[in-house]
């Protein structure tokens, strides 16, 4: 009878078709409504801002914030690439894992079941589509080639639900499993039909890309993101150094130390002793009576390198 009864009601009670969609944040490729350029042509870029905000731990994105960071990735594919409209799979890919804290790679050939598991583990796809094919309604022209992210899927509809960037409606569209993957095609300049199939897979783990140095400064990305260094800039502080070399030597990357003003409260990382940066020399903080007796608070102390410390002469001691 118990049988019975778990037979029937696993039969009568639905099952969930919809996968688990991820948050990834959208934007239009044209956050102020403007499509002249550079907004025309920035589904590339958009795709992999909105894909970064989300692993950026960001569940929306104001028209501002939105502008920076498909300008900023503007930014960072013109550095290694040069000025281009139209960018492949795999300039997408170099892009992402020369100067982003993620990474990406080319899938060749990815089955509708691969991009599933991708999705149900977390990971938004970014797609690269022949624009005719899609035939949105909300296009007022189908380009050669567009780009999606891909945030999850619905079985019941058999459907893709999309981050569309070349729509202000693109938040959560749809389009068909057979609309994608027929669309599916890497770019081929005026003939992205004849593009091969393929997908960029993205990952917040950084472990193929970990040991790539894309600005040239010296540090690899996972040094890079240890030290808080910019991927995109060899001198993150603007001191003249690069940063490979600043923590070759000891510095810290990641602050002009040499252009600290008088009156700075300072330490290093690993010492609990607070000095006072006063005409060009460190004063020793006593205690933490003195230190609160001159109105000082703890959110103000900077942290510097151990060899700048050392690199400073001594000067009386703060005792009241």
């Amino acid at each position: 009878m118990k049988t019975f009864l778990l037979v029937t009601l696993s039969v009568l009670l639905p099952m969930p078709a919809l996968a688990a969609a991820l948050t990834v944040p959208f934007t239009s490729q044209a956050p102020d409504g403007s499509w002249d350029q550079p907004w025309a042509d920035a589904c590339e870029e958009t795709s992999i801002a909105m894909v970064d905000a989300f692993y950026d731990g960001k569940s929306s994105l104001s028209k501002e914030d939105a502008k920076k960071r498909i300008l900023s990735a503007f930014a960072k594919k013109e550095a290694y690439f040069g000025e281009s409209k139209d960018e492949t799979a795999e300039e997408m890919v170099a892009t992402i894992n020369f100067f982003y804290p993620w990474e990406a790679h080319v899938a060749k050939n990815p089955s509708l079941a691969q991009i599933k598991a991708e999705l149900d583990a977390g990971r938004p796809v970014i797609m690269p589509l022949h624009g005719p094919e899609l035939k949105n309604p909300h296009f007022r022209r189908h380009a050669d080639y567009h780009v999606i992210v891909i945030s999850g899927y619905d079985d019941s509809a058999k459907s893709f639900i999309t981050r569309e960037p070349g729509t202000r409606y693109g938040l959560d569209f749809k389009y068909s499993y057979d609309t994608i993957m027929n669309a599916m095609h890497n770019f081929v300049e005026g003939n992205t039909v004849s593009g091969a199939k393929v997908a960029v897979f993205t990952s917040p783990a950084v472990a193929a890309s970990a040991k790539v140095d894309g600005d040239n400064d010296g540090l690899t990305k996972s040094a890079e993101l240890a030290h808080g260094t910019a991927l995109d800039n060899a001198d993150t502080d603007a001191d003249g150094f690069a940063d490979g070399a600043e923590v070759a030597a000891g510095y810290m990357p990641t602050i002009n130390e040499t252009a600290l003003p008088d009156g700075t409260l300072m330490k290093h990382e690993g010492d609990p002793k607070v000095y006072l940066l006063d005409l060009g020399k460190k004063r020793h903080i006593l205690s933490e009576v003195v230190f609160m007796a001159n109105g000082w608070q703890w959110k103000s102390i900077v942290v510097v390198s151990k060899r700048f410390i050392e690199s400073i002469a001594n000067g009386i001691a703060v005792t009241k």
